[in-house]
């Protein structure tokens, strides 16, 4: 159950002020509780079959289940009270030739000092990523299972410079600052420390044709970089190419240098206005291998998408668990409605 009040109001001088709260109530009911997740239970199936070389990852996970993975059967429940205020004040210069926007946010959040994570399976915000995106959601969960907890201020800045009817650049940069620490992402996260980690984007944009876009994560103790990504996307008549890079490292590795680089190219070339040719290559820079491959072709109307798919995956995992795999598929949809 859920209720919330939001209310944005503006200041004769531009002060953006905006009050929110949520009242949110939780109710759980878990049967076979004891037997933990699916992601606990796939290193227990692999050792059942006798695969060498795997560990059976259970009894790892049973020390962060609910309950520490002992009750077969229970039920819980909690109530999620959250309040907050925030300031922005968007200021713009107008030139002959540019306009330019910056615009400062704070905003601050009160929650109860606890994430419940004892008591709830995390099966629907498994994936979570700090970044510029998430820097001002309330709770920046993805699902409902995990919450985030405690008072907290968001921070940051964000500017736009636009040069004619072309160039534009902007950027964000930001950092949360807590009252109290949190677990309730995990300690890789770059949140939850009385000061988090910066986070950032920095965009530009020509025309409709090309766009390149930088986020990152960089650690407020070292300045180290974290997270990189960055995404070139161009445009030339029929053709259109996307080219990404991630570099990501990770504090708890027990190597602390080590960090996972990925490099994918995605390209398409417009055959006629309802056929298109594509492919994506995607490579291991770190491991320096090809760990997936597709080639596709579209055909696209006002009524239907039927798309054929050719797949290669080499993600391997950990001790080599997973085979290869090759797929062809065919993919028939109903658009329009």
């Amino acid at each position: 159950l859920n209720a919330g009040y939001d209310k944005a109001y503006t200041t004769q001088n531009g002060h953006r002020l905006r009050g929110f709260a949520e009242l949110r109530g939780d109710y759980y009911r878990y049967t076979d509780a004891n037997r933990g997740t699916q992601a606990c239970n796939a290193g227990r199936e692999l050792l059942d079959a006798n695969q060498d070389g795997i560990f059976d990852t259970f009894d790892n996970c049973r020390e962060v289940l609910p309950r520490q993975g002992l009750e077969e059967e229970f039920s819980t429940s909690r109530f999620l009270p959250t309040a907050g205020v925030e300031w922005s004040y968007p200021l713009a210069k107008l030139t002959d030739n540019a306009t330019f926007i910056i615009e400062p946010r704070v905003q601050a959040i009160v929650s109860p000092n606890e994430d419940f994570s004892d008591d709830i399976f995390n099966e629907d915000s498994g994936f979570f990523q700090f970044d510029s995106i998430t820097l001002f959601d309330v709770n920046k969960s993805p699902g409902l299972d995990q919450w985030e907890d405690g008072q907290r201020l968001n921070v940051g800045v964000s500017g736009t410079a636009i040069f004619g009817d072309k160039l534009t650049l902007s950027g964000t940069i930001g950092q949360q600052f807590r009252a109290d620490i949190s677990a309730a992402f995990g300690n890789e996260a770059g949140i939850g420390d009385t000061t988090s980690n910066y986070v950032g984007d920095l965009r530009i944009n020509y025309g409709s044709n090309l766009s390149m876009n930088n986020r990152f994560l960089i650690d407020d103790d070292s300045g180290s970089l974290q997270r990189g990504e960055s995404t070139v996307r161009a445009r030339l008549g029929r053709f259109t190419t996307n080219l990404s890079y991630i570099t990501d490292k990770d504090p708890t590795l027990a190597n602390p240098n080590k960090r996972d680089e990925f490099l994918t190219t995605t390209a398409t070339f417009k055959l006629t206005d309802r056929w298109t040719v594509g492919g994506t290559w995607r490579e291991d820079l770190d491991q320096s291998d090809t760990i997936a491959q597709s080639l596709i072709l579209r055909y696209r109307d006002d009524c239907t998408l039927i798309s054929l798919n050719w797949r290669f995956d080499n993600q391997r995992g950990n001790d080599n668990e997973f085979d290869l795999n090759r797929s062809l598929t065919l993919n028939f949809d109903l658009i329009g409605f």
